[in-house]
């Protein structure tokens, strides 16, 4: 049994729960209905009875539709409580007084199973006080016509005791329904996590072992031929091999470290190896660098290691970062440099990134394609996505999908940076904590949901999705997103704009965390590319994140069209002071 099988199990039995208490009373006034045709004289005014009988069916109609299409009772659960109550009152206070608590009297004590069906999610005591009260009414309907014999009351008291024992019964096992359900569904939720867990950790495990055996490739012969003897450790090749061996093991070690910019790290444990000979290098890092995958950085690495190698006495060594482009420089005092390094000594290798697509862990994604993985637990919809992919221009290529999270965190679906998102993967709440993890990994989501209120469209933009469609607004909307989420340019889809225009939280907007770097940055940099350099971003992603900003702002009611109100805004906000800037 897979992980969810005990969230669908729950759901389903508690949906059938619901559909099991809306058939007692539609049962009851099946039943009735004849009793009601056959005693036209029990009822006085009959007219009254009739519709009462028939606001009680309509009541009925009305509740099966959220509850056959197994959704939440909203807005409609009070008026239909309500209406449910005046109706039964007005058909108890039509029968005539003989007729009270006999056969005629089909109306008493139904409205009991009405209110388990719509109060089923609420605290019992709520059920409790509606019946306290309905059966508070009848009694005062007894004694306002003179039937407040011990006899009536007797038979009375007892009926209610009966039927409102067993209706709280009904209730309280639905209660354990509902409960073990939210546990189901809380069980199913942690094994998903903990798969995806193993998941990522044995690809994670994967890498380091194809590094492993990449390096092995070139230290293990090297280790072979001195063990042997056929190398000789005198030799200056020999010992510039066993070098540039060195230096990729410290790489190697360094690459899994977690630091704020890897390429510098890496670079700094190549000079150390060096540094230990006695040589002097000089370090020189001008500009902040791009995030930059990990093939591109072995690339800037490896022939700057190789030159280093080559050094006697002294070296130096140039980064320099400007805009979208980095360039690693290296210059020895060595007067016989190896075949990888260019002539006089001097390593140099140069990288632009804008020439590039990359995904967010490191892969060269190339050309014009554009890579996405899609993570929905409908399997026609996935194909239906991938068929409007394909039919797109420029193309988009789904690189994975699958009805977990797994497939954007393991395998082909960790390079792509953006994610087209189904919130609501499993029965439970939506995946609000997993799309957080995505935005905080880098990722441009696209939330492509079957919900359709505002609350949901806001939440995802306040937790930093790039945008938010409904499933109803087709492909056209969904490919545009995409392309602009590849562009990064921002993009309002018609559910988005319907949820921003109802929007009626407060006045100071929710603005994502990354969203408030950009913006304070942007506050004390002239440009966006000198933004875009200091945090590591490309200047196209910048500008996106100004645009939401201002879309935020704008939903609000307190636009900011210039930078100089988009400072004001923040000043009144409290998100920078005036000597701050």
């Amino acid at each position: 049994m897979s992980d969810t099988a005990p969230a669908v199990i729950a759901d389903r039995t508690l949906a059938g729960l619901r559909r099991g208490l809306l058939a007692v009373p539609a049962a009851d006034l099946v039943f009735s209905l004849p009793i009601l045709l056959d005693n036209p004289g029990a009822y006085r005014p009959l007219r009254v009875e009739a519709l009462a009988f028939a606001a009680l069916v309509g009541i009925t109609a009305l509740a099966a539709v959220p509850v056959l299409r197994a959704r939440p009772w909203g807005a409609w659960r009070w008026p239909l409580l309500g209406a449910a109550f005046v109706a039964h009152t007005a058909a108890n206070a039509a029968v005539v007084p003989a007729e009270l608590f006999g056969a005629a009297h089909w109306s008493w004590e139904i409205l009991g199973w009405w209110a388990v069906l719509l109060l089923l999610d609420r605290p019992v005591w709520y059920l409790l006080l509606l019946l306290g009260i309905h059966f508070g009414v009848t009694w005062g309907q007894v004694i306002a016509v003179g039937r407040a014999d011990v006899r009536t009351v007797v038979g009375m008291t007892t009926v209610a005791l009966i039927f409102g024992g067993l209706q709280v019964a009904v209730w309280f096992l639905g209660a354990g329904t509902r409960r073990a359900a939210a546990t189901a569904v809380a069980l199913a939720a942690d094994g998903a996590r903990l798969r995806t867990a193993e998941l990522v950790a044995e690809q994670i495990h994967r890498d380091r072992q194809a590094r492993y055996a990449e390096l092995a490739g070139t230290a293990g012969p090297l280790l072979d031929g001195l063990a042997s003897g056929r190398l000789d450790p005198g030799d200056p090749v020999v010992r510039q091999a066993c070098m540039i061996e060195a230096a990729r093991i410290r790489r190697l070690f360094a690459e899994a470290d977690d630091t704020s910019d890897p390429l510098v790290h890496e670079l700094a444990a190549c000079i150390d190896l060096v540094g230990r000979r006695g040589v002097v290098v000089q370090l020189a890092i001008r500009g902040q660098c791009p995030p930059l995958p990990q093939p591109v950085r072995r690339g800037l690495t490896e022939p700057a290691l190789v030159a280093l190698t080559t050094a006697v006495s002294a070296a130096r060594v140039t980064l320099v970062a400007v805009s979208n482009r980095v360039v690693l420089s290296v210059v020895t005092d060595g007067a016989g440099p190896p075949a990888d390094a260019t002539a006089n000594g001097t390593g140099h290798e140069q990288v632009d990134v804008a020439a590039r697509r990359h995904g967010v862990d490191g892969s060269d994604l190339g050309g014009s394609m554009i890579d996405v993985v899609v993570v929905d637990d409908h399997p026609a919809i996935l194909a239906g996505i991938q068929a409007w992919f394909a039919a797109a221009d420029p193309p988009i290529h789904v690189v994975a999908a699958g009805a977990d999270l797994s497939v954007a965190w393991t395998g082909p679906g960790r390079h792509a940076r953006i994610v087209v998102l189904d919130l609501q993967l499993t029965a439970g709440n939506p995946a609000y904590a997993d799309l957080g993890r995505l935005v905080d990994a880098g990722r441009q989501v696209i939330v492509y949901s079957m919900r359709d209120d505002a609350a949901t469209a806001l939440a995802c933009l306040d937790l930093g999705a790039f945008t938010y469609l409904n499933k109803a607004e087709g492909h056209a909307h969904l490919v545009a997103a995409v392309h602009a989420a590849d562009a990064d340019r921002a993009y309002v889809s018609p559910s988005l704009a319907g949820a921003m225009g109802v929007d009626q939280r407060p006045t100071r907007p929710r603005l994502a965390p990354r969203e408030v770097d950009v913006l304070l940055e942007w506050f004390k940099c002239e440009s966006k590319e000198l933004v875009a350099s200091k945090l590591g971003l490309s200047p196209r992603t910048v500008a996106s994140y100004l645009d939401r900003v201002r879309i935020k702002y704008a939903n609000t009611g307190r636009p900011a069209p210039t930078k100089a109100t988009l400072v004001a805004r923040a000043i009144q906000d409290g998100l920078i002071r005036l000597d701050e800037l």
